[in-house]
């Protein structure tokens, strides 16, 4: 014949698979730059996350020092005039505290004398007394 197809159906089929191991070189190069992708990508939000986590805790504690400072500056307003009637020997000298609109503030705040207590470093019983000196003040 003039056509002789065992040599086609060779041709061919060597053809198609040479085609066929092309394009799987291919896609195997494209998955391996895809995975090296993957993993460059999965290295830089590792990266990201732990300076995230780093600035959150960095926040967090400049947060809590300037929490203590305002609690300690309150502390010191209270205090202040405890201090100035124990440097003079007549305790009565000292005009009367501001103990008492500090109090009222606190309590403005919804602060519970449990609170006010451990703020104040002062005892339980004398957090109570002042909160009820306080309200009673300002009642008048």
């Amino acid at each position: 014949m003039l056509f002789d197809f065992d040599k086609i159906l060779i041709t061919s089929s060597f053809a198609g698979i040479v085609i066929i191991m092309l394009m799987a070189l291919y896609y195997r190069k494209k998955l391996s730059d895809l995975s090296k992708e993957h993993y460059t990508i999965i290295k830089e939000k590792n990266a990201l996350l732990w300076t995230y986590n780093a600035l959150k805790r960095k926040i967090a504690k400049e947060n809590n020092f300037a929490t203590d400072l305002a609690e300690a500056h309150v502390t010191a307003k209270f205090l202040t005039p405890r201090l100035s009637a124990s440097r003079h020997s007549n305790a009565t000298s000292a005009k009367t505290p501001d103990r008492y609109q500090y109090i009222a503030r606190m309590l403005e705040h919804d602060m519970n004398p449990e609170h006010i207590a451990s703020l104040l470093l002062i005892s339980l019983p004398e957090a109570e007394q002042l909160v009820t000196l306080s309200r009673l003040a300002h009642k008048s």
